[in-house]
This record gives structure tokens, sequence and C-alpha cells, in this order.
């Protein structure tokens, strides 16, 4: 036997190498797969096609469709409104090519402008995703229009250059930039700058080109299954915005298929956006206009694509304008349900039903509605218009809608609005600032004067139902009840006596807490005790004052609170900008209560009624008596009678039964919800995983060498060791993917 020379290598030790890489591989190569597993489900959701479009694209483009179909996409806006008042349209443009931005309707001052993505990171959380859907550029290309300065074409059109050139780099979300809304908007802003430069040479191919790229990817993401809002207006506006590319720019090689996709999923939509009703179920007043509009331009767009227009479409957005025209004051107004902007004049959609003619806006001022009482008690609305005289005629909307999903939702079950003599008397916080301070307060029940429990949150479990409603021409009245989880009820009844007087009623029973209500005025109008805390009135508006008289138990609190921030009380935010305005806060430890809360609109120079509860009032027998100027009338109930003097006699009917119609709103909601589920923006946790797995990784390797440098390891052992680790590994991604981001 030849002994071997002492340097020659071993075959074990030959073999150490390619074992230790496989060593490595299984410590270090699992963990960092799970890290790039965690973030690859994060960066694939904002991964499509960047590829320009093909200059024979451009060139289709150029020719097809005519200006006249640009022009009426340009003007389909799906925008924000950034509150530029028309006369001022031309000087913000002005300022806008000069480098600044003063919209005082959301900022405090003139704020520089210095290029993308800088424009859409300043302002309120509103103003941003206005400047990200090319608020901005879209107020240039109307100062044009209305000028024919070039100046505001050309810096259109260098600022939406700047802004696709930096789209284009990115690979995930930067605050707006691909929020459906926003991309949405800027379809239309394109097509009214398309419209005026596709045939100027002044303007290089290059350009043109980019512009269509930019539409072209963002069609891509509003067609994306994983981006599609379906629970919202926002996936109706996504919908509409692929029809308008499509009418808009046909030689996109995806526009014919885009279209059908938008009417397929706005057919999934509408069983559950729009009630059998007509009321748009986004609980909100305001909502209720850009549904109509959305409905509208759907219909149009339809037909500009050649596409069939179903009859549900059809009758749902006919329904929707009957409803907006019964909430619209003469004065363009809305009632602040929900998320409604106050302080902004709206407008009312015209044009066709069925879409033959261009979708229109008109601005107020509106026919004062006739009297009439409306009850939705599937959407879960009343309004009434009540007054012969149309100089005293009141408005009251009473909302007690609660559509689990759907958006726009403040805790405000069972609450009133009150409007007469072109002005509102009683209103609530309306919509507060996207991302403001005290914006989760703001949607809770102070916001509302809807009775509830102290300290109830606004995510609290409830139902709320409908027990009766009664009209006549002058008397209206609704029964509603609210249950919450714990077994609270929350029984409010409320009887509009005539044109300028209401009457609520608060039955309270079981909840531990006790109970509160806010009653909130408009920020003009103040608010001062009258004689002690059961009678108030306003500050005089229009030779008239609102007076408010209170019964109540001895144990029940009453205080006005004005900008309050502790406890947040007395706001209104009015073009969404927060507001002190006078509140009443009523409130009862006890478990169980009745109150009774007069609401009487009278001349400045009238004392105004005072009110009474007779004692042993319940929810289905009371009587109240309501004195003034040395006279007195009783308003009476007995069972489902409602009666005052005995003469005006109201029967309480139950609507309907709604619950087979509601059934199938919430299984049209859920089919939707399912078919696309929410995607979750999970960045936070997956950044906070990722450096707990690399913290563990480095920590492991620490253990590995310590471990492998102990004279008695053995390779077996290290072998053991290493299928621990990987086991260890692939139960934590299991965790990690079944459960924390599941």
């Amino acid at each position: 036997m030849t002994a071997a020379r002492p340097d020659a290598p071993s075959a074990a030790s030959a073999s150490r190498p390619p074992a230790r890489a496989g060593a490595a591989l299984l410590r270090l190569g699992l963990p960092l797969l799970l890290i790039a597993l965690v973030w690859l489900a994060h960066y694939a959701h904002f991964h499509v096609d960047r590829s320009p479009v093909a200059e024979a694209v451009v060139e289709q483009a150029r020719q097809a469709p005519d200006d006249a179909r640009l022009d009426e996409i340009g003007h389909m806006s799906l925008a924000i409104d950034l509150g530029v008042p028309s006369d001022r349209v031309v000087a913000t443009a002005d300022l806008i090519v000069r480098g600044t931005a003063l919209f005082p309707a959301y900022l405090d001052g003139p704020t520089p402008l210095t290029g993308y993505p800088a424009d859409f990171r300043f302002g309120p959380g509103t103003f941003q995703l206005a400047a990200a859907g090319f608020g901005f550029e879209d107020i240039l290309l109307e100062a044009y229009e209305r000028t024919a300065d070039a100046r505001y074409l050309r810096t259109a059109y260098q600022r939406i250059q700047d802004f696709a050139a930096f789209e284009l780099t990115q690979r995930e979300a930067v605050d707006f930039l691909w929020n459906d809304h926003a991309i949405a908007c800027r379809v239309a802003v394109v097509a009214r700058l398309w419209r005026h430069i596709r045939h100027d040479p002044a303007y290089p191919a290059d350009g043109l080109r980019n512009l269509l790229s930019l539409i072209a990817r963002g069609g891509r993401f509003l067609a994306a299954p994983d981006h599609f809002t379906a629970r919202t207006n926002h996936g109706v506006i996504q919908n509409v915005a692929l029809m308008q590319i499509a009418a808009a720019f046909p030689s996109l090689p995806d526009s014919a298929g885009w279209a059908r996709l938008g009417m397929e999923r706005l057919a999934l939509q509408l069983p559950f956006y729009v009630s059998p009703e007509g009321v748009v179920l986004e609980h909100s007043a305001d909502y209720q206009h850009v549904g109509v509009s959305l409905l509208a331009m759907a219909v149009r767009l339809a037909r500009l694509n050649d596409l069939p227009v179903s009859r549900e479409l059809l009758d749902k957005s006919a329904a929707s304008r009957t409803v907006q025209s019964q909430l619209q004051r003469p004065d363009g107004s809305l009632p602040a349900v929900g998320d409604s902007i106050v302080g902004r004049p709206h407008t009312a959609v015209t044009g066709a039903t069925d879409g033959s003619t261009p979708v229109a806006e008109q601005p107020a001022p509106f026919p004062l509605p006739e009297p009439a009482a409306h009850v939705y008690p599937v959407s879960g609305y009343a309004l009434w218009w009540t007054g012969d005289d149309p100089a005293l005629r009141s408005q009251t909307v009473i909302a007690w809608a609660k559509h689990d999903g759907h958006g726009h939702k403040h805790a405000d079950e069972g609450s009133l609005l009150l409007w007469s003599g072109g002005r509102d008397w009683l209103t609530s916080i309306a919509y507060w600032p996207y991302g403001g301070a005290n914006e989760k307060a703001a949607y809770g029940w102070s916001g509302a004067n809807a009775p509830h429990g102290i300290g109830e949150l606004a995510a609290s479990v409830r139902t709320v139902e409908l027990l009766g409603s009664a009209d006549d021409a002058q008397m209206h009245a609704v029964d509603l009840l609210r249950r919450t989880g714990d077994g609270a009820q929350f029984r409010r009844q409320i009887v509009q006596v005539d044109a300028q007087t209401w009457l609520v009623l608060d039955f309270v029973d079981g909840s531990a807490s006790g109970s509160e209500t806010d009653w909130t005025l408009p920020p003009a109008l103040g608010l001062t005790a009258r004689t002690d805390d059961r009678s108030f009135q306003s500050t005089e508006a229009g030779g008239r004052r609102l007076i408010l008289s209170l019964a109540a138990p001895s144990t029940t609190r009453s205080r006005i609170l004005r900008g309050s921030q502790d406890p947040f009380a007395g706001w209104v935010s009015v073009n969404l900008r927060p507001t002190p305005a006078s509140t009443l806060r009523v409130t009862d430890p006890s478990a169980r209560s009745v109150t009774a809360l007069l609401l009487a609109l009278r001349p400045a120079d009238r004392i105004g009624p005072q009110l009474s509860v007779a004692p042993g009032a319940t929810p289905e027998a009371w009587s109240i008596h309501i004195d003034e100027e040395g006279s007195r009338h009783a308003v009476t109930r007995q069972g489902a009678r409602l009666a005052m003097d005995d003469a005006s006699v109201l029967s309480l009917a139950a609507p309907a039964d709604i619950a087979p119609a509601q059934a199938v709103l919430r299984a049209a909601y859920r089919k939707a919800v399912d078919a696309f589920p929410p995607w979750r923006d999970l960045s936070r946790f997956r950044a906070r995983i990722a450096y707990g797995l690399l913290a563990l990784m480095v920590a492991q390797e620490i253990a590995w060498q310590v471990f492998i440098r102990r004279p008695a390891t053995t390779p077996g052992q290290r072998r053991g060791v290493l299928l621990g680790l990987s086991a260890g590994w692939i139960a934590l991604g299991a965790w990690i993917f079944g459960i924390y981001l599941a």
C-alpha cells in the first residue's frame, strides 16, 4: 500500500466547499427568499405593461374621433372641484403659469409649484387627490378655451409631460399617483388637451406618444381586477373612465375591451349602488349628485361606444335624477347628509336620459319643489317639502340609512336636517377634510343630531328600522328604532306639525352609559339660552329665529358648545374647512329616559313656543302641549293614531316588507366584493416582517458560527441543526402568508 503524501487533499476535505455552500444556501437563502416573497405581491400589484404605444396608434388618434367628441369627453369631468369661482379661473391659471398655486378653498395662501411629484404632495388630502388628477391642468385648459392664450395650453402640456415622465419611472404607489380616482380624472383632462394639440405642429410626435402612453398605462391600472374598487362609487368612476378612454382614444389596442369591461363591471355594481327607489347608497346627498352624473355619463358613453344599455341602467339613472331633484334646493345647496360639501352650490344634470344627447350640467337657480312627502324605506331616508307659502316652504331630511360596507357613512341614524327660506337652520358636521385633524371624531355621533349612548363608538354594532310613517298636506311623521349590540334601544319619533314647527321625541331604554344628542346650527347662526337650560334661540337670520324648547327629566343636562376640541363638538366643515358652529349638547346619565324637543322657526320679534310632556309617556302613548302666545295645542299619540288638537289626524303605517329588497342589495354587494376583494396596502406590515426576518437571519448566522466552532460538533449534528433551521423558516413562512399577511 502506498502512503498518501501529507499535502494531498483527502476526499472528505475536498467535499467541504460544496457542503459549506449548500449549508449557506439553506441558512441564508430561505430567509432571503421569504423577504422577497413578502414584497412580491406588493410590487406585482403595481406592475403593468409600460411599453409605449405604437406610432401608428398616435397617427390614428390624430384623425379620430372628431373634435366634437373629444370636446364632449374633455368636459365630462370626474374631477374633484377645486373651488375656483368662474370669474377667478383665468387669474388662477395665470398664477399657475407663473409657478404659484392659489386655492383659498383648500390652501391658507399662495404655494410655490415646483413640478411633479411635489405638486401633489402639499395641502389637505382632498386637494392632493385633485392635483394628482390634473386639477391644475384642467384649470389651465379652461383658461385657454376662454382666452386663446397659448401660454395656458403650453403650460398644461408641459406639466402633463413632466408628470408622465415621472410616473413612467415609478414601481410602487407614491401618495395619490395611482389612486383609482386620480387616474380616472386624468382621462378627461388629457382628452381635452389632445383635442387642442393633436394637429398642431408645435407639439412633437414624441410628446403626443407620451400622452397616449400615459393614458394606456392608466387604462391598464383601471382595468386590473386587483385595482377595481367594486364596493363604492370609486369602482363606478373607474368604469366610466374606461369608457371615456375607449370613446376618446379608440385607436388604443385595448380600448374596445375596456369599454365592454366597464359596462360589465357596472352591471355588477348597479344592483347595490342604487336602490330600487333611486337613492345612490353612499350615505350622502353630495354623492347622490355624483351618482346621478356618473350614471348619465355611463349611458351616454355606452351610446358613443356602440354598446347596448340595459333597462336597469336606464331606469336607475332616471330614478336617481328624480331623487336628486327633491334633494336640491333652489340655490343649488344640498342637505348635509354624511359626506356632503356645505357652502358650495351644485349643478343639475341635464340631457336625455337615454344617452342620445350629451350630458350637461345646469347651474342654479332651480325651481322650488312643490309640497310633497317622500319616504324611501329601503334606502333609509324621508324627505318632506312642506308649506303653501313659497317664502316659508321648508325642506326636512331624515336619515337612518346604514348600508354596511358602502362609502361615506357617518354615525347619524335618526338625524334630521332643516332648511327654510333659503338657508339651513339645522345641519351636521358635513364633509370633513380627508386626513385632517379630528377626522375620526368627525365621523362619530357628535357630527349629527342622532340620539346615541354617551361614548358610543361610530363603529358600534347596531341595526335600525323604520317602524312607521304618516303624511298629509301639512303634517308628517316617522317612527324609527335603533338597537345596539349591547341591548340598548334608541327610539326617535319626528313629527312636523306645520311648515315651521317640528317635534322630536327620543325614548331611550337600556343604555348603560346614558344618552346624548348634539343639535348643530350652521356657523352663521349663534345660539343662546333664553331663560334656563330648557329653552334656546338662534341669532336672527332673514327676520326669523330658530327656537329650541326642551322637555326632559331633571337628570337631563344641556350646554352650548362652539368649536370645542374636548369634548369634540360644535363644528361644521364649510367648503372642506372646519368652522366653529353652535351646538346644543343634551345629555342624560339615565339608562332609561324620555326627551322631547320642539324646533320652531318664528319671526324674530315673537317669544316663541314652550313645550311640556304629560307624565307617563311611552313610545306608543304620549301627549305633548305646545304653549305659544296664549294658545295651547296638543299633539298626541295613541297606538298608530297621531293627532293635532284632535283635528289633524294621521295613522302611522308600517312600511311594506323591505327585507327581501334589502337582502337583494346585500347579496349583490357581497357578490361584487367576493369577485373583486379589496386590495389592502400592507406595506407597513411587510416592512415590519421583512426587518424582523433580516434580524432573525443575522441572529441565526451568529449562532451558527458559534455552533460550528465548537470542537465537539459533528457533521451529523450540523445536518440536524440545518434541517431544523430549514423547517423553522418554512413554518415561519407558512405563518407569515397564512396568518399575518392573510
